[in-house]
């Protein structure tokens, strides 16, 4: 692919979806992803540009699906192929399509906190292309940038691999958990950089929907459940490989090729100031990949919750308890400027059809 800067506009294609409990009550999200998603990864004209997706709530649940590539690859996506690939899944279909999106409640909290209408949603089966421009204060240099797209398109595609093997929601769970473990321990992050970064996430959660201290609690609870056993596999495994042996057959495969692609990609967006402290980018960047490995895979806030109640007493062991309250408190201080400014995360909920259960 063709080095992409920050000033090559990109294309969003959005496809809507509600929930369906017919014949084959296969998550809605999840069927999007096997089934269109998947076919357009697959064309011709996008084996040259790279794929972001996620998960959206903002006017009824969809597939946010961010394009890059050279202009010509694009405008062939949009003029062409994006309609007809739509209209085809449509067509193969019908019965999941024109139904109501009636959204769940951080959806509707979400679209309070915006000041827009819950209930104006759009059906499922309607779809959108549109041309968006980077903003290039995400990243430090043109170089981070290029890392970003590598990055997020490894793990957009491993995780349409991933679907292919039709894993159950215990199996997703566990993939989550194992993988972004994996990635923090394994990479440049330091532990104290980890603990800090899996309060914060957790923390402008609550903060941003207002999340009440029962559901808190209930999260809290269900971690501890599963610490012993998943805290003592932490302690024991030697490498990725035993994480991957954790698995189904086939989706161990998925997930050794995927910590293989995402690791040293990883390790390239963790950019430290000349005093060794990690920017405001790269903590972003570590906190949208905890939300993003959920988000793909089709789990709510709380699950993301849990596994940083689950990870952080993980790594409580491995730190001070002194330097412990200092995280903490420098965390405390700077969640409140970053909750109220919080965008295009907020933006951001699954369709939770999976549920919160444990591990």
């Amino acid at each position: 692919m063709t080095e992409l800067t920050l000033q090559q506009p990109y294309l969003v294609f959005r496809f809507y979806y509600a929930t369906y409990t017919g014949d084959t009550p296969e998550p809605a999200g999840d069927h999007v992803l096997s089934h269109l998603i998947s076919k357009l990864a697959e064309h011709r004209q996008a084996a040259s540009v790279s794929l972001d997706f996620m998960r959206y709530s903002e006017g009824g649940y969809h597939i946010y699906l961010k394009i890059r590539g050279d202009e010509a690859s694009l405008s062939a996506l949009a003029e062409e192929y994006l309609a007809q690939l739509s209209q085809e899944y449509r067509d193969s279909h019908m019965a999941r399509m024109g139904l109501k999106n009636e959204l769940g409640e951080y959806s509707v909290r979400l679209h309070q906190r915006m000041g827009a209408d819950p209930a104006a949603t759009r059906p499922s089966g309607d779809f959108s292309v549109e041309w968006h421009n980077e903003d290039p204060e995400l990243y430090e240099s043109q170089t981070t940038f290029a890392h970003n797209l590598a990055f997020n398109d490894a793990f957009c595609r491993g995780v349409l691999a991933l679907f292919k093997h039709n894993p159950s929601s215990q199996v997703l769970k566990l993939f989550a958990r194992l993988l972004l473990s994996d990635l923090l321990l394994s990479s440049a992050l330091t532990d104290e950089d980890s603990y800090y970064l899996l309060y914060f996430v957790r923390q402008q959660w609550v903060r941003f929907f207002d999340i009440d201290e029962q559901t808190l609690q209930q999260c809290a609870d269900n971690a501890q459940r599963s610490a012993p056993k998943f805290h003592h596999f932490l302690d024991t495994k030697t490498s990725y490989k035993d994480s991957a042996r954790m698995l189904p057959d086939g989706v161990g495969e998925v997930y050794c090729a995927l910590f293989e692609s995402l690791l040293p990609r990883f390790n390239h967006l963790i950019v430290r100031d000349d005093n060794g402290v990690v920017t405001n980018q790269t903590a972003l960047r570590v906190i949208s990949l905890l939300h993003l490995c959920h988000n793909r895979l089709g789990f709510d806030l709380n699950q993301e919750i849990i596994f940083s109640y689950l990870l952080s007493g993980y790594l409580q062991q491995q730190i001070a308890p002194q330097r412990i309250a200092q995280l903490l408190s420098g965390a405390d201080l700077n969640i409140d400027n970053y909750v109220g400014d919080l965008g295009g995360l907020g933006e951001a909920t699954s369709d939770n059809e999976k549920g919160t259960g444990t591990l």
